[in-house]
């Protein structure tokens, strides 16, 4: 999509002003491009609303009056075949981003009903938080997950992971250290505050 903003040179033109332009002179254009030396250009209209440009050039002789009307006579009558086909891309478009979320909200439920299985059946909160970890890996497709739960005290009351293995002891003990310090300066503001 070009923002109309940027539209520049005879075609932005005839977009923004809805009309028939052309030019006889040679264009400036960058050198990795095809030299233009004629152009006519019809703005694509429909219902009011410009939705395309149909540009031709380089004809050996300037354009005249017959070939202003011939083109604008082609825009008029593709104008309604792009509008469907641009209301069909935008509705799939629209469709295919409605599909990922119900896909991705399927995902979610799925998951919570995994979840809430293991929270249900699972009696050994360590086990449950163990299978928790798992089951995101599973159905979601995670590489890891972890869990930290902590008491009424604020102590550190269970951690458990899936998919660190090893690599989760310095990772648990961190949080372990973490969790401590900021307990403590929470105590510590708590018994200055009272």
């Amino acid at each position: 999509m070009v923002p109309p903003e940027t539209w520049g040179g005879i075609w932005g033109r005839a977009l923004g002003e809805k009309t028939n332009l052309h030019s006889h002179e040679p264009f400036r254009m960058p050198q990795d491009r095809i030299s233009l030396r004629r152009a006519l250009d019809a703005a694509i209209i429909f219902h009011g609303n410009a939705i395309g440009t149909l540009l031709v050039g380089n004809k050996t002789t300037d354009y005249d009056d017959n070939d202003r009307k011939m083109l604008e006579t082609i825009a008029d009558g593709i104008a309604p075949i792009l509008n469907a086909r641009l209301l069909r891309d935008r509705e799939e478009k629209t469709r295919g981003l409605t599909e990922d979320r119900i896909t991705h909200l399927n995902a979610v439920l799925y998951t919570l009903r995994n979840v809430n299985h293991i929270m249900i059946t699972e009696t050994d909160r360590e086990r449950l938080v163990k299978r928790v970890c798992e089951t995101l890996i599973e159905t979601r497709g995670y590489h890891n997950a972890w869990i930290a739960l902590f008491d009424e005290s604020r102590t550190l009351a269970v951690i458990a992971e899936s998919g660190l293995g090893k690599a989760f002891v310095p990772m648990a003990e961190k949080i372990r250290v973490v969790h401590s310090a900021i307990v403590r300066t929470r105590h510590f503001h708590n018994h200055v505050l009272w």
